[in-house]
């Protein structure tokens, strides 16, 4: 399989390598940086940083000889249903949210990512699933490109396999799979086409992850990792106050000092 992007720098290299100009690198960039923020600390199941996978996503797109605002929107498809904005909504679009995205890449892209938010076909075993996706080639041909270029970079380096449980998407890809190969070379996209049937094929043909290796049974999405120094607590000084006075001795030398002052104040 071609190798696709993981971080920002690959990503920068095989859009410099395509001759993009500097705007399109600058629409770029911009994408990245803004999922840099609304991933802050998340990793994907597979315990890759979450942003790994959005880069992936572009890079696909990129392969595929897609305009920069796709790819722009390939390193933001999904923020909308995860990206952290502060706010505590979870897979919501409203007008605060897509400010941010429309002054960080513009009108364009904010356009493609929140019709994915609408729009995008979730993986399932029926037939629905097929019939959906069928509606969406029919009606919105990049939100079809990025659910293409979603499944796909899951396949990566076999990604689903090192999911705690990634059935929610080995389980419609066992099923769909074929269709998926057909849809994307239906459409004109035999490239992408490729290198989903190669992907496919790479996780049906591993021999089997070692356990050591998969993750815990419960780690199937992404996941929140706050390091130490962010993690809320009381503030400092009340801590260490009530650290002081909880020592049998802490009573004594602050009624002690209490008392010198107060002394003090009156000899004044």
């Amino acid at each position: 399989m071609e190798v696709f992007a993981q971080t920002n720098l690959q990503l920068y290299n095989q859009l410099r390598r395509q001759g993009r100009s500097d705007e399109e690198l600058r629409l770029v960039r911009a994408a990245y940086e803004l999922a840099c923020i609304l991933y802050t600390g998340y990793f994907s199941a597979d315990r890759r940083p979450f942003v790994a996978h959005t880069v992936g996503v572009a890079s696909i797109l990129a392969s595929v000889e897609q305009p920069a605002r796709m790819v722009a929107a390939g390193a933001l498809h999904n923020v909308y249903g995860n990206g952290d904005f502060g706010d505590g909504l979870h897979n919501a679009a409203p007008e605060s949210r897509r400010r941010q995205v429309r002054e960080a890449v513009g009108h364009d892209v904010e356009e493609i990512v929140y019709r994915f938010h609408l729009r995008r076909v979730r993986p399932m075993l029926d037939d629905g699933y097929r019939q959906s996706i069928e509606r969406l080639a029919q009606t919105d041909m990049p939100v079809l490109l990025l659910d293409l270029a979603d499944v796909l970079e899951k396949h990566i380096d076999s990604s689903v396999l090192y999911h705690g449980d990634g059935s929610w998407i080995a389980g419609p890809v066992d099923r769909h799979g074929e269709y998926l190969v057909g849809l994307a070379r239906r459409i004109g996209q035999p490239k992408l086409a490729a290198a989903l049937e190669q992907g496919f094929a790479e996780v049906a043909a591993d021999p089997g992850l070692p356990a050591v290796l998969r993750g815990p049974q419960e780690r199937k999405h992404r996941t929140l990792v706050v390091p130490g120094s962010c993690r809320r607590r009381v503030y400092p000084v009340l801590v260490n106050a009530m650290r002081w006075l909880a020592r049998p001795s802490g009573w004594g030398r602050t009624l002690r000092r209490f008392t010198q002052r107060l002394m003090a104040l009156g000899r004044a």
